[in-house]
């Protein structure tokens, strides 16, 4: 009988093993993001960035407000070490409200798409011309949720 080495396998395994992670994370992330900012006004110098969620059919995305006894919110933060701030608060679009069967309260979310509206403004004697932005958010299903998951946006600001 002729044994198998193991070694001859280990790169096609390793292929394997790679691919189905990487086809797994595409089921397993049904949001997309991506950031934008405007142009700054001319008479106080504000900026507003553009914060996108693109999710996929069958999913949702909770809205900013917290829930008691419910799925997590998304939190909008931006990193203390940069050149900009929050000016203001985030402005979002109504969300849905129903009750969530995960969760057995009522809860707001979005479907589809939703852009949340960050007023920013330059922090005093600041240097450098990038935005960092952190989206922390919960996505479920009507019988799945996953667990919150923070994403790391950076956009240059001109």
């Amino acid at each position: 009988m002729k044994t198998v080495n193991p070694i001859r396998w280990a790169p096609l395994l390793i292929a394997l093993t790679v691919s189905l992670g990487q086809s797994q994370e595409k089921v397993m992330n049904p949001v997309e993001w991506s950031l934008k900012v405007g142009a700054s006004t001319v008479t106080d110098g504000t900026l507003t960035a553009e914060l996108t969620a693109k999710i996929q059919d069958g999913w949702h995305l909770y809205s900013l407000e917290p829930i008691p006894n419910g799925p997590n919110p998304t939190r909008i933060t931006m990193p203390a070490e940069q050149a900009f701030e929050l000016a203001g608060k985030i402005e979002a679009p109504d969300p849905f409200v129903e009750t969530d069967p995960n969760f057995g309260v009522e809860v707001e979310y979005y479907e589809e798409s939703v852009t949340f509206k960050l007023p920013l403004k330059r922090r005093a004697s600041a240097a450098g011309d990038k935005l960092l932005v952190e989206a922390r958010y919960q996505t479920c299903t009507t019988r799945l949720c996953l667990p919150p998951k923070t994403v790391k946006l950076e956009v240059d600001v001109k």
